[in-house]
């Protein structure tokens, strides 16, 4: 589950994904922090998750169309073992769910690429 909340003064949105362990308790999975970038005059997502993946991704387009909004990012990481990962992700938001799928990934450890890379993951709101 995500966690989804603007801080300080609305300038960053905070994100904290949090995934059930072994016991049935939900524990932080990951942190992720979205800001403006003037420089490059795009928003630009910053985060790090518990298995020690660090990683930033700037925007590269946003579509809305009525209840229906789409978001390109291109990034790269770092894993805790210092091997590095290059992707673009697209997030589909419509109505009450959202959808992610990763493109274009490369990894300078090929062999051992996440099983979520090539998965579609989709996610329902909450009420």
């Amino acid at each position: 589950r995500d966690r989804i909340e603007a801080i300080l003064d609305g300038r960053v949105i905070s994100v904290t994904s949090e995934r059930k362990d072994p016991d049935g308790e939900w524990v932080q999975h990951s942190h992720s922090l979205i800001t403006w970038d003037p420089t490059r005059q795009t928003a630009v997502v910053r985060g790090a998750s518990r298995t020690g993946f660090t990683y930033e991704a700037v925007v590269e387009s946003i579509v809305v169309d009525g209840q229906k909004a789409t978001m390109v990012t291109r990034g790269e990481g770092t894993g805790a073992d210092g091997s590095t990962f290059m992707a673009r992700l697209t997030r589909v938001i419509d109505g009450d769910t959202m959808t992610r799928k990763f493109h274009d990934a490369r990894s300078s450890n090929s062999e051992d690429d996440p099983d979520w890379v090539s998965d579609e993951v989709k996610w329902t709101r909450m009420k």
